[in-house]
């Protein structure tokens, strides 16, 4: 299930199908701070594609706002760098 979790926020589509299948992975019990490879977490996706719809649902999840990717970047980090204003405020609300 955290691979699921982790692919799918990696999709682009911003689609209310994509958001419902986070949703779904996440009642199933995916641990919405899995890993990747690149030590990423669904989160840091989210915030690298600028997903408005699904960055509140993992956050709400509990999403570790703290973890680092093998850059060194907290989704938080990533949302500065990309200059995604309205994300980086909502992670630092939910920080």
């Amino acid at each position: 299930l955290p691979f699921l979790l982790i692919k799918s926020a990696k999709q682009v589509s911003k689609s209310k199908q994509n958001e419902n299948l986070i949703k779904m992975l996440l009642r199933a019990g995916a641990d919405v701070n899995a890993t990747d490879d690149s030590g990423r977490t669904a989160l840091h996706y989210a915030c690298e594609m600028k997903n408005q719809s699904i960055i509140p649902l993992l956050a709400e999840a509990g999403a570790d706002l703290s973890i680092k990717d093998k850059d060194e970047e907290t989704p938080l980090d990533i949302a500065r760098r990309l200059k995604f204003l309205n994300i980086e405020h909502t992670l630092k609300k939910d920080s």
